[in-house]
């Protein structure tokens, strides 16, 4: 717990993050009012996903194959919002890079309330529950091979340059996070620690640290900088958690002029005019004036 409040993002400096998705599904969100889908990490691109902490907890155990009771539904950010590794790797057309969108979210999207829980990533007690603003936190990203803690996701200089922030703000950021990346780092030393003064089992740790498990990616993913809403859902007796094609799914909120910022289209995504008379014809979310640009990163 002492871990996940660390990791939680607070600072407001922090809280414009942009989500990464296809055209079709932007316009699904926007124009449809269809609520944004926090998403089973167990499917993700990372086959390593859940898995990194256990090895840095047991680097020499071999771990049998766990049956999940427990399913992570995760939104996922970063504090970029024209990011060309992002363009490339998420949000394709037809299997075409660069075709994809980046909605910016404002942080009344989340939860950024002091002393209110920490929400849906503590609530796992199976009772179904009205959508309601998550708390944002950001990974950390560990070397396996050296076992070490190598980032925390973070905002880059460059957003900071794009935003007119000074040095002085972005050098004020990089030592508090430096900081935060710490602390951290005693915190899981100490966790460590204590599992193996205890001798815990690795299947009961793999369980009871469930939430905290799907914030530690390896490093080889530390150039997205993520960040991400988490709930934790029981697959049988959970009535929100929904199935389309075979895709588990959790419906967070709905997109209004409140909570987005800004659409960035990315290099090779077509029909930005039509998008742009969209969101100003959009009567029920009153998109009108929300900023629509094409993203100028190089991408053949």
């Amino acid at each position: 717990m002492d871990i996940i409040k660390k990791l939680r993002v607070t600072d407001k400096k922090e809280m414009l993050v942009s989500h990464y998705t296809k055209k079709n599904v932007s316009e699904e969100l926007l124009f449809k009012k269809s609520p944004f889908r926090l998403s089973l990490l167990n499917t993700g691109n990372d086959p390593e996903e859940g898995k990194t902490l256990f090895h840095y907890l047991f680097p020499q155990k071999e771990m049998s194959k766990q049956v999940e009771e427990y399913g992570a539904f995760a939104g996922c950010f970063i504090f970029n919002n024209d990011s060309l590794n992002q363009f490339r790797l998420y949000g394709k057309t037809d299997d075409k890079e660069g075709t994809g969108v980046s909605i910016t979210l404002k942080e009344q999207f989340f939860n950024t309330e002091e002393g209110r829980n920490i929400l849906s990533i503590l609530q796992d007690n199976g009772e179904e529950i009205l959508p309601d603003p998550s708390s944002l936190f950001r990974c950390v990203y560990i070397d396996p091979e050296t076992n070490t803690i190598v980032s925390l996701g973070q905002k880059e200089k460059c957003v900071f340059d794009r935003e007119g922030q000074s040095l002085e703000d972005y050098e004020e950021y990089k030592e508090s996070i430096s900081t935060m990346q710490q602390e951290v780092n005693d915190e899981l030393e100490k966790l460590k620690k204590q599992i193996k003064n205890r001798k815990l089992a690795p299947n009961v740790v793999y369980k009871i640290l469930l939430k905290l498990r799907y914030l530690v990616k390896h490093a080889a993913f530390k150039e997205e900088q993520e960040c991400r809403i988490i709930q934790i859902a029981e697959f049988e007796n959970e009535k929100r958690v929904k199935a389309d094609d075979n895709r588990f799914y959790i419906e967070y909120l709905e997109l209004n002029k409140e909570n987005v910022k800004n659409i960035c289209f990315g290099p090779k995504a077509e029909g930005i005019g039509k998008f742009k008379q969209q969101l100003a014809r959009n009567k029920e979310n009153n998109f009108k004036g929300i900023e629509c640009s094409q993203s100028t990163a190089p991408l053949a």
